[in-house]
């Protein structure tokens, strides 16, 4: 193996980045700021509530259809019933 690959395994069995942060790099380090988290968040709930309005909009036509053929066969039912009935 060469030295410069990256995810190298050394003689010891450790493998090259699983150690300590590089130390300039550490410095460096800044708190994630609250505006940031706040516009993630707001990003993640309007796509979540684009896909669940997107998945409602496909899905409410066969939920009528649906309701609309049950309602159908009870009316069906109910006048076949009541032709029963009347004879």
């Amino acid at each position: 193996m060469s030295s410069g690959d990256q995810g190298s395994e050394h003689m010891d069995g450790s493998v090259n980045g699983a150690g300590e942060p590089i130390r300039e790099l550490r410095e460096l380090a800044r708190e994630t700021s609250p505006e940031f988290l706040s516009r993630v968040r707001r990003k993640i709930h309007r796509r979540s509530s684009i896909s669940n309005v997107a998945s409602f909009s496909w899905e409410l036509p066969k939920m009528i259809l649906l309701e609309m053929m049950e309602l159908a066969g009870h009316v069906f039912m109910a006048t076949a019933s009541n032709k029963e009935a009347e004879q």
